[in-house]
């Protein structure tokens, strides 16, 4: 028997029997045939420099038996039955007791002792995790708060010095011939388009620095024409030459139509239905095109994955799901109640604010309406305080037979440092989730990208809002445009308007003025009504209902074929498509770092899937595009290659990810981009300057939906770009391409 430590002496994982190494590969699609090489050497996906996390009560056991004798050793053993999270294997999950309630056997006798019992194959116990809620990380408002007015003005100066920087060493770099071709023979001299792509940079790939600062009035008509000219608009494979149009409705449309709701503050919700309320024209989810049709989520269950919520609060008392609500936090409240703790600064509401974006009640003259006001919707109470591993797989994969969508908004710390995302329990309820969930459909899992824009942050080194199995939205401000906190990410999908300033210095003129800005309007946990929610953690849960009402339009729709249908429909506004960083991929349709590729609409989406046919199963092609050891060069390029070449199953592109093993003692300075055979660039990871990692990246993936549905055979390309005048190296790239 082998005894794994962490954490001074204590017992961390005990193996029973023993088991062959299982392939730690993010998005396995043998995980249940291979359950059986199930390994408890690494139970988390961590990138960070070793040590620091604690251990807690939180326990996971493999028992190959009956719920029953679970429940029983957690009576021999004086522990608290949780849940059991996975059928195949069978894993449980427990909690220790704290204080008096807790036995004598300290942490490697009792798990020595429940290692021993007969049919527990193994037992862990669970580190802590720090998961932050993604609400807006910056009150502009207040010098209370983490950054003072002075800080803020100091990030710009940062940001700006740093992009001089950066200029300059472009300009450097311009002047030598700084791409090393692993392989020059694949490269077609006869096709320009080919050569420049593959030498970068160039017009093929403009390399994401970040907007912090940028004055879209200062892009001009000439560069505007210049970049998104009438040939690129006519290529656009959406109406409207691939803009989205301004709201041009009032509230006189909707007398007599059953959508002039009675609820106060409706006509401030501009997000559902725009008439000019932040003083000047704008756009709008474009929910009244769904709920028109009798669209509002009727039949739809979703579930809120928060530190609680208020299900008596009274804009969500009548749409509460109350049978599918949970709480896997241990602190005397019973397990089936997932209302907020409550301090004397309610700050357990963020659970609520997102439900009663989702699914507020209509027409109970209480705040506002929403997006889905006639779905149910639960929740599982897991942020509050740290979590852990087994604590996210019991709420990711809790009710999955019942749940139709579930809304995320939050994260690891978006600081501009962390690399990590969800352990292997995490991993399994998220496979769960899209294999079982809705009889075998697939639940759909929305996430929040995040709000680190200003320290820098990357939302592809989030393992949850990079993931294939969620759709990733970022926040966008009432004009389309990406808001000034919001973070650059080739995994995200779309954006969500909430609302805000796309620079920051617009922010701060705007609270200089003390001029307030209307964002989500949601009700308060003391019963009162407020409009400050924003930020990611807004555009997740209205994301999520916008998901209700095309579920309810189309239920036979699965994961896959919704992510399929924002990719379709969403486009971004004529404002936003005047922000630098626009690229256009084979197929015509622009994405951006920020923004996906578009604002959402609710409207389009729903008359999309009315008659969508579902796509295949999912196929997916592995590329074993390099494994050894070469140097990354200091202020220079490596890349490497591998080709998909018939026969093969995948015609067309979905998901790419690039599972990336590298060395190197500065990895905030350095860029990395997936360059496929059409020669579409999409970059993967930009240069974060808060990271002081020395430890590089371990089979880390850098996930793109940039390609999506482009021709997958040919050449793929993986280019890494260092800027830190360091020596690095790469170790190994697999590349795996998901579609149909």
């Amino acid at each position: 028997m082998a005894l794994l430590l962490c954490a001074g002496l204590a017992l961390w994982a005990v193996p029973v029997q023993a088991h062959s190494k299982y392939h730690d590969f993010h998005h396995d699609p043998t995980f249940y045939a291979n359950r059986n090489n199930f390994t408890v050497t690494q139970f988390y996906s961590s990138q960070q420099e070793a040590g620091g996390e604690a251990l807690t009560d939180h326990l996971a056991l493999e028992i190959d038996a009956e719920e029953s004798h679970a429940r029983e050793l957690a009576a021999k053993y004086r522990l608290h039955y949780v849940s059991k999270v996975f059928e195949n294997p069978s894993v449980y999950h427990f909690h220790r007791p704290s204080g008096r309630q807790k036995r004598s056997l300290n942490n490697s006798a009792l798990l020595s002792a429940l290692a021993k019992e007969p049919g527990v194959r193994w037992v862990d116990q669970q580190k802590s995790l720090i998961r932050v809620k993604r609400h807006a990380l910056y009150d502009l408002s207040s010098r209370t708060k983490t950054r003072t007015l002075k800080s803020l003005a100091d990030v710009i100066q940062r940001r700006r010095e740093e992009r001089e920087r950066e200029d300059e060493s472009n300009l450097r770099t311009k002047e030598r011939d700084f791409w090393i071709q692993e392989d020059e023979d694949f490269v077609d001299r006869s096709r320009p388009w080919a050569w420049i792509s593959a030498r970068l940079p160039g017009r093929f790939v403009r390399p994401y620095r970040g907007g912090y600062e940028e004055d879209l009035r200062s892009y001009g008509k000439r560069e505007y024409q210049r970049e998104f000219g009438n040939a690129v608009l006519d290529s656009e494979p959406v109406s409207n030459g691939g803009l989205r149009v301004q709201s041009t409705s009032g509230w006189d449309d909707l007398a007599g139509t059953g959508l002039d709701f009675n609820d106060p503050y409706f006509k401030d919700q501009w997000y559902l239905h725009n008439t000019g309320q932040l003083g000047r024209p704008g756009y709008d989810l474009n929910v009244i095109g769904a709920w028109r049709r009798g669209y509002t989520g009727r039949g739809v269950v979703l579930s809120v994955l928060d530190d609680g919520i208020q299900g008596k609060n009274a804009d969500i008392a009548e749409n509460y799901a109350k049978d599918i609500s949970y709480s896997v936090v241990r602190d005397g409240q019973d397990l089936r109640d997932a209302n907020p703790r409550l301090d004397p600064a309610f700050s357990n509401s963020h659970g609520t604010y997102c439900a009663a974006a989702i699914a507020a009640v209509s027409n109970n003259q209480v705040c506002g309406v929403g997006v889905a006001y006639d779905a149910r919707v639960g929740g599982v109470r897991l942020v509050d305080g740290s979590v852990t591993d087994i604590q996210e797989a019991t709420a990711l994969s809790r009710n999955v037979e019942a749940v139709g969508v579930f809304s995320a908004s939050w994260g690891p710390t978006d600081d501009g440092t962390k690399v990590e995302g969800p352990g292997r329990f995490g991993k399994q309820a998220f496979r769960r989730g899209v294999l079982e969930g809705r009889d075998g459909k697939g639940v759909i899992y929305v996430w929040a990208s995040g709000n680190g824009g200003l320290e820098g942050d990357n939302c592809n080194l989030d393992g949850y809002a990079s993931s294939i199995y969620t759709l990733s939205v970022s926040a966008l401000t009432d004009t389309g445009a990406s808001v000034f906190y919001g973070e650059p990410c080739a995994s995200t999908l779309a954006g969500v308007f909430v609302g805000g300033e796309h620079t920051l210095e617009e922010a701060l003129k705007k609270r200089s003025r003390h001029e307030e800005d209307i964002h989500l309007v949601v009700p308060e946990l003391d019963g009162h009504c407020s409009s400050s929610f924003q930020g990611s953690s807004a555009a997740a849960p209205l994301m999520a209902g916008v998901v209700a009402l095309v579920l309810q339009a189309n239920p036979s729709l699965t994961w896959r074929d919704v992510q399929h249908l924002v990719v379709q429909t969403a486009r971004p506004t004529r404002e936003a498509a005047q922000e630098d960083g626009w690229e256009t991929n084979a197929l015509g349709r622009r994405f951006h770092l920020m923004q996906g590729y578009g604002a959402i609409d609710a409207g389009e989406l729903v008359e999309s899937a009315l008659t969508w046919e579902n796509v295949g199963p999912q196929k997916s092609s592995i590329i074993k595009m390099f494994n050894g050891y070469r140097p990354i060069p200091p202020n220079d390029w490596l890349n490497v290659t591998g080709k998909l070449a018939p026969p093969n199953p995948l015609t067309k592109v979905e998901h790419v990810v690039a599972n990336i093993t590298l060395s190197h003692r500065q990895r905030r300075k350095l860029r990395i981009y997936i360059i496929s055979p059409s020669g579409t660039t999409s970059q993967v990871l930009t240069p974060r300057p808060q990271d002081k990692s020395t430890s590089g990246f371990t089979h880390w993936p850098f996930m793109s939906v940039h390609f999506w549905g482009e021709n997958p055979q040919g050449r793929w390309t993986v280019a890494v770009e260092d800027d830190s005048g360091l020596k690095g190296s790469l170790r190994k790239v697999e590349f795996v391409v998901f579609g149909t």
